[in-house]
């Protein structure tokens, strides 16, 4: 999923640049998938303990290799996600310094600003 969210943002943009629409969608997605993520997270935790409360050490095993699964598609998917805020932070800096810059170079006041 989150190579498909990844290729869809750097491939069907210019520079990676997305409207203000496409990076509210964006963020819903990002909060979305992690919430999906978070609730399967607790709920194989409380299943992990449960199995360990009743000593069952064969799911034990099995429930902690799909937690740990969980969990790196948790990060990856976080970690895309903080990415794309910073870019989005940084484009948004971009897109008022170069509306500064517009407004200032139409008063002829351009020169000098940096």
């Amino acid at each position: 999923m989150v190579n498909f969210i990844e290729e869809l943002v750097v491939g069907s943009t210019p520079a990676g640049r997305l409207t203000v629409q496409e990076r509210n969608l964006l963020s819903v997605v990002c909060k979305n998938m992690i919430s999906s993520l978070l609730a399967a997270w607790r709920i194989v935790s409380s299943i992990e303990q449960k199995e360990v409360s009743r000593k069952n050490e064969d799911l034990v095993v099995l429930v902690k290799d799909y937690r740990s699964k969980v969990e790196s598609r948790d990060r990856a998917l976080t970690g895309f996600c903080w990415d794309f805020e910073v870019a989005r932070l940084e484009s948004s800096a971009f897109d008022v310094n170069e509306r500064v810059e517009s407004v200032l170079s139409e008063h002829g006041e351009a020169e000098g600003f940096e």
